[in-house]
């Protein structure tokens, strides 16, 4: 029942998901959409430059290659907390960068790009952009190349090739979008599991630790199946998972709001209840539901529980106090609960006796 090193303090996740590439809006989303900018547009920057001496439209090509270097500084110089507007705004300045820069190459006699240079920033948009986002900055591209090619040739050209590049792009962009929502489910379904007990169904250690609190002071319930080594040698493990599972599923059943259930190991559990709740009454109420007959059990079992209180920062302290709180209940005949010292958190930790039979106490408060 020592207490486990890898349960520690995590932040709360940020909105939208976890902090990695596959949730659209996360931070590391946020810096993946920069960085990729930065990579297209500097070295675009550089190619368009080496371009200008051979169009010759090269005054047009060098403020493409400037307009380039801009776009590469913006992207770079961008908060990951910026707004969504500052990202947009590099993203619809790059578009009519490479409008420029198309317009400048097709100076060339017989030389005709057509969109296909809107395609990158199209693909980056559709893998860091939410929908909302992809839809604008697709209008907004045809907007400026629809706009280029009635400056350069009759309205049926820019009608034409205004709505085959739409055509084009949007279903490059609608099919990368839709790849990246797979990808996002993927993982999000895999970020679950490891934070699953598989048996179970309830947080393991790291859930428990990556699971956001409601309040900056918690109470943590420390839950162990008395005799559970007796279970599983005289009626087998599998008899002793059911038990597990039963118990789990009791835990999970009469989860409150604020409240959350792991199993961290073996037939250890913990239930972490907010600050200001009646932690003693709670945990003597499920020590009771444990005790009483029931035909859904197995075998029948009993729980010992330790008690704790302190904040969500001081997590391995608190849990240190928990354990040392259940070996006390250990100690004293187990089917009871014991609450550590007030002293051992920070959390309103007041003396609560309940008596579970006449005559008999099952919640005692640890001596220091």
């Amino acid at each position: 029942m020592t207490t486990p090193p890898a349960l520690r303090a995590a932040p709360a996740p940020a909105p939208g998901g976890a902090d990695h590439l596959a949730v659209r809006g996360s931070p590391a989303n946020r810096r993946w959409d920069g960085r990729a900018t930065v990579l297209m547009a500097a070295p675009g920057s550089l190619v368009l430059l080496g371009l200008a001496p051979f169009v010759p439209a090269h005054g047009l090509m060098l403020l493409a290659a400037l307009g380039a270097a801009v776009v590469a500084v913006w992207a770079h110089l961008t908060p990951v907390g910026a707004p969504a507007w500052v990202r947009a705004g590099y993203s619809a300045f790059a578009a009519a960068v490479l409008v420029a820069g198309t317009a400048a190459a097709e100076s060339l006699p017989s030389l005709d790009i057509g969109s296909i240079a809107l395609l990158s920033p199209v693909l980056v948009i559709a893998m860091t952009r939410s929908r909302r986002e992809i839809v604008l900055q697709l209008a907004w591209q045809q907007l400026v190349w629809g706009g280029y090619l009635l400056s350069t040739g009759p309205a049926q050209r820019a009608v034409v090739g205004v709505v085959v590049s739409a055509s084009v792009l949007g279903l490059v962009a609608g099919c990368t979008s839709w790849l990246r929502g797979l990808v996002e489910t993927a993982l999000r379904e895999l970020t679950d599991s490891a934070g699953r007990d598989p048996l179970t169904g309830l947080l393991n250690r790291r859930g428990l630790a990556a699971a956001p609190a409601a309040t900056p002071s918690c109470w943590l319930l420390l839950l162990d199946l008395d005799h559970f080594k007796r279970i599983n040698d005289e009626h087998g493990h599998a008899v002793g998972d059911e038990t597990l599972v039963w118990f789990a599923d009791l835990l999970s059943a009469g989860t409150r709001p604020g409240e959350v259930a792991a199993r961290i190991g073996g037939e250890e559990f913990v239930l972490r209840l907010p600050a200001g709740v009646d932690a003693a009454a709670r945990a003597e109420e499920l020590r009771a539901a444990v005790a009483s007959p029931s035909q859904d059990r197995p075998v029948p079992v009993t729980v010992s529980i330790g008690v704790a209180g302190g904040g969500w920062a001081q997590l391995p302290e608190v849990l240190a106090a928990a354990d040392a709180a259940l070996y006390a209940a250990k100690r004293a005949g187990r089917d009871r609960v014991v609450l550590a010292p007030a002293d051992a958190g920070a959390a309103d930790t007041a003396d609560v006796t309940v008596a579970a039979t006449p005559g008999e106490r099952r919640t005692h408060r640890a001596r220091p």
